[in-house]
Order: structure tokens, then sequence, then C-alpha cells
């Protein structure tokens, strides 16, 4: 994460060429991207990948925390 923080904050600076993409500026728009770091787009990924990796978790969670041990052995 760490790296991809520093690595837009960069391209930020630097800007992305888009050389080949005249079209662009005929419409005004400059040849280049700048990508914005924001607090949202730092946070709001990695909160939601840990709530669907939780919710993904707690299904089999449950269900392994009502069998007996018993029960399970004889599963396998």
């Amino acid at each position: 994460m760490l790296i991809g923080i520093g690595v837009t904050f960069y391209y930020g600076k630097v800007g992305i060429s888009l050389e080949g993409m005249e079209i662009m500026k005929e419409y005004g728009m400059s040849g280049s991207l700048y990508p914005k770091l924001s607090l949202m787009s730092v946070f709001l990924g990695p909160a939601v990948i840990a709530l669907v990796t939780f919710f993904a978790a707690l299904y089999p969670t449950l269900r392994i925390a009502r069998l007996k041990p018993v029960d399970a052995m004889k599963a396998v």
C-alpha cells in the first residue's frame, strides 16, 4: 500500500503521459493525467476488502463452531 501511495504521489507531480492521444487536445484536455490521492481512496479500498473478507469467513466459522469434535472427526 505504501508503494502505491508513493507511486501516486510521484505521478501526481510528474503526470502520466498520454502520447498518441492527440484527440484529447481537440477537446481542451492536456496530454497528461495527474492522479490525486485522497484519504477516502486510501482507506475505503482496504476497508471494503476487510469487510468482505470478514463476512466471507463468518459463515464457515459459525458452522464449525457448532460442530461437535466427534462429528467433525467422523466426517474426515
